[in-house]
């Protein structure tokens, strides 16, 4: 409410405007937001406009400092409120459905992520001689297995690891393109216990630095075998080389 015409009070007080004392006399008004007070000629006020100010009850004045700093939050939040309005008025799209984070192109040529691929032994190894045969009869018999899991994955490519020797039933790697694929593929190997009824096991395929180690143990297995050591005698578990029960010193 506006406080105007003469001061009352006996305390000095002085104009926020010019910083001039203010009579008892003197024709001022108070800021009803900082509470300051202020000659009316300062802040171009007549004693009519003073007078009706303080007649109404439902009036109120602010000084020019109060005003200032309530202009600069208020164009602000204008301006926010064009740019919600202007968003609103635009014509609305069709929510299109989430796309994978990875496209299956990636994934083809980020196979050599581990993750995406299991690695299935015991699945014989056909006899065709070309590699495209061998390989068109290996995704066969890995969809077989694949349904007996009932589980519906598919598969980016199959192929075995190592050079093709006959007589030598190498590890098929099953490519998927999520990794979700193949942890499923496993999962349901285990509780469906393929390895106990059909002696095939899948497992998650070697990382690129565990993969290493194991090629380093079968070199070292191959020079043991040709050196006489029977080959019965040396298996390699857990990326480790035994020969019975005794770990071999692969370094």
């Amino acid at each position: 409410m506006v406080k105007k015409g003469k001061k009352s009070s006996t305390k000095t007080c002085l104009c926020s405007t010019c910083s001039a004392e203010l009579s008892d006399n003197s024709n001022s008004i108070c800021c009803d937001s900082c509470n300051n007070w202020h000659h009316g000629s300062c802040v171009n006020l007549s004693a009519e406009n003073i007078s009706f100010l303080g007649s109404s009850n439902n009036l109120f004045w602010k000084c020019n400092s109060c005003i200032s700093i309530k202009v600069t939050p208020l164009k602000t939040l204008e301006a926010k409120i064009d740019s919600v309005l202007f968003k609103l008025e635009e014509p609305r799209t069709e929510i299109q459905p989430a796309q994978p984070s990875k496209p299956i192109e990636v994934l083809q040529n980020n196979k050599y992520d581990h993750h995406y691929r299991v690695r299935i032994s015991g699945i014989s190894e056909s006899k065709e001689k070309s590699f495209i045969d061998r390989q068109f009869a290996d995704k066969e018999k890995v969809d077989e297995v694949f349904r007996k899991l009932n589980v519906n994955c598919p598969i980016i490519e199959t192929n075995r690891r190592g050079k093709f020797i006959e007589d030598r039933q190498r590890k098929l790697i099953a490519t998927f393109s999520s990794p979700w694929d193949a942890r499923l593929v496993i999962s349901s190997a285990i509780q469906k216990k393929l390895f106990e009824t059909d002696k095939i096991l899948i497992t998650t395929d070697l990382s690129p630095s565990d993969l290493a180690t194991e090629r380093k143990l079968l070199s070292k297995r191959y020079e043991l075998i040709s050196n006489g050591v029977p080959k019965e005698t040396l298996k390699i578990r857990y990326l480790k080389l035994y020969q019975g029960n005794k770990e071999v010193n692969v370094d």
